[in-house]
């Protein structure tokens, strides 16, 4: 257990600089916006990136994942860190599927995997970390598997305050 001691100033001080978590502010890595979302299946054009669809949502800490419209928009500034798992809905042979996060509307980070065995779901697995103004900034998700159409629905996305601006 820590032991507390009073400086010259008369302000207390924890001898082993240990913060609780009660004494961050909001905004800060630990108690900023956090969220979790789960796709739907989704028919698709093969060959063409499609925005991800999602269903609901395990939790959304501070509102700011929208299902209405699938886009993640905090309103806290930050490095946010987003992992997104992508399942493609086919299991053929020479399946390429690919997961990308969109930022504002442009191509932010991409990762693929591609399927040489028949009877397998293609599943990419992105992982980043994306800096937004937490005004105007936005992200959506998006998938394409080239011959498959259909997405699967358990692709799922989820994301937190890494560190505020």
């Amino acid at each position: 257990m820590p032991t507390t001691i009073s400086g010259s100033t008369g302000v207390s001080k924890v001898q082993d600089a240990a913060v609780p978590q009660a004494a961050l502010a909001s905004g800060v890595a630990g108690t900023g916006p956090a969220f979790r979302a789960v796709g739907q299946a989704q028919g698709v054009s093969a060959a063409v990136w499609t925005k991800i669809n999602f269903a609901s949502e395990t939790f959304d800490t501070d509102n700011a994942f929208d299902l209405s419209t699938d886009k993640f928009q905090p309103a806290v500034a930050g490095y946010y860190q987003i992992d997104c798992i992508f399942y493609a809905g086919g299991a053929g042979a020479n399946e390429l599927a690919g997961v990308g996060i969109y930022k504002n509307g442009v191509l932010y980070s991409v990762n693929g995997v591609s399927m040489t065995v028949t009877g397998y779901t293609p599943v990419a697995v992105l992982s980043d970390l994306v800096y937004l103004n937490g005004s105007t900034d936005y992200l959506e998700f998006y998938g394409r598997c080239t011959t498959s159409t259909a997405f699967s629905a358990s692709t799922t996305v989820a994301g937190f305050l890494a560190r505020k601006a």
